[in-house]
């Protein structure tokens, strides 16, 4: 059986801001947390941001002016009303994968500042990659960290080459860190083990594990965490653990919210910009 957010009723920025040792220490324990009406205002939203940053570490915190805020209201995704609450309409991802070789992206904080539609609509699905990791039999959890794997994009972008399991920044668990956009699994994916060039018996093995670990993220209710939304809903989650995805049942004008990336280090790098100008800004325009 899935498991379900427990929102923490908090309605004000003020008081957030109040409880933030409380807010950190849920996150580090659950990796989610749902405060409920607190209707945060943008402005808010990155503020608040920045005062977290300033007790973990991330950023953005107040020691710089960084700033990494999107906008979504899934206008781009076809059919999302006929694909029901429990279709998924966002395929699972984990959050720009890509992005781990510079530097990753490890929470978004989430601003809900509509939505409409029935509760059961438009609900956000995680699978937590450490939980999984461990689940694993004890030769893959010894095999998959010393993998780096290897994709390109639709779009043409890449080849990326990232570690198959990655050190949580602030727990320094183990996380599997594969790029799941493609659910075919190729032994052409595993790059290097140990630094070296694969077998043939360590390619397929790689095969086996991330089809295990697809099909955990797909199909295994029981390592799902769901969240039902309501409108000014502010959900602050661990994106380098979790796998993600979202139901249909709604209309681009039912469902809309802003959300910031936040990164372990202050990812505005020349080199960093540079990827972003040319792979994700590629992308948006596609």
């Amino acid at each position: 059986m899935p498991i379900y957010t427990e929102p923490v009723t908090m309605t004000s920025y003020e008081e957030i801001i109040e409880n933030l040792d409380f807010v950190i220490d849920k996150f580090k324990k659950d990796t989610i947390v749902v405060l409920r009406d607190a209707n945060l205002t943008k402005e808010q939203q990155a503020s608040l941001a920045k005062a977290l940053g300033d007790r973990t570490g991330w950023f953005p915190n107040n020691s710089h002016d960084f700033n990494q805020r999107y906008e979504e209201s899934h206008a781009r995704i076809q059919r999302k009303e006929d694909a029901g609450p429990d279709g998924v309409v966002v395929s699972w991802h984990v959050e720009h994968v890509d992005f781990d070789a510079h530097t990753p992206i490890v929470a978004g904080i989430w601003n809900m500042l509509k939505f409409t539609a029935d509760s059961e609509s438009g609900k956000t699905y995680f699978a937590d990659g450490a939980v999984i990791y461990n689940n694993l039999p004890e030769e893959w959890q010894e095999f998959l960290p010393r993998c780096v794997i290897v994709w390109s994009e639709d779009d043409g972008s890449g080849p990326f080459y990232v570690p198959a399991v990655g050190k949580h920044w602030m727990t320094g668990e183990p996380v599997i860190r594969m790029d799941i956009h493609d659910h075919m699994s190729r032994p052409e994916m595993l790059y290097t083990v140990d630094g070296r060039e694969p077998t043939d018996e360590e390619r397929e093995l790689l095969v086996k594990i991330r089809n295990h670990y697809i099909d955990q993220v797909l199909n295994n209710e029981d390592v799902r965490i769901v969240h039902k939304w309501k409108q000014g809903d502010l959900v602050i989650t661990d994106l380098f653990k979790h796998a993600h995805a979202v139901t249909g049942g709604f209309s681009s004008e039912d469902r809309n919210f802003t959300g910031e990336w936040v990164y372990p280090t202050n990812p505005e790098t020349d080199e960093y910009l540079e990827f972003i100008t040319n792979v994700v800004s590629k992308r948006a325009d596609g």
